[in-house]
């Protein structure tokens, strides 16, 4: 998993160095891509028990759902500057939704 991270963010930096995103797309937030890490490890895990449990979501896969979720929309507004005064409620949204699923019983 942390190969793939690895890999991404070597292209996230060869596309900016190439130039290809052009020179409006400043490259000042770089170190939020590590929190991908725990985004795709948690994901991960969501699959593995979602598959594990018969193609079912167990609590255990809502968890790790959400937590990759919420890992993967803090990254993206670290990456793309959002103004954390108007998308703040996105991880109240995905902390709720993490909430419900979390709350079925296996």
């Amino acid at each position: 998993m942390v190969a793939i991270v690895i890999i991404v963010v070597g292209i996230v930096f060869l596309v900016k160095n190439a130039g290809w995103l052009g020179n409006d797309w400043d490259f000042q937030n770089w170190w939020a891509l590590f929190i991908l890490i725990p985004a795709f490890g948690s994901l991960t895990d969501a699959w593995n028990s979602y598959n594990a449990g018969g193609r079912r979501l167990s609590a255990k896969a809502a968890r790790s759902l959400a937590f990759g979720l919420l890992f993967l929309a803090i990254t993206v507004i670290f990456l793309l500057k959002l103004d954390w005064g108007k998308v703040w409620p996105v991880i109240l949204i995905v902390v709720g939704l993490g909430m419900i699923l979390g709350w079925r019983r296996d």
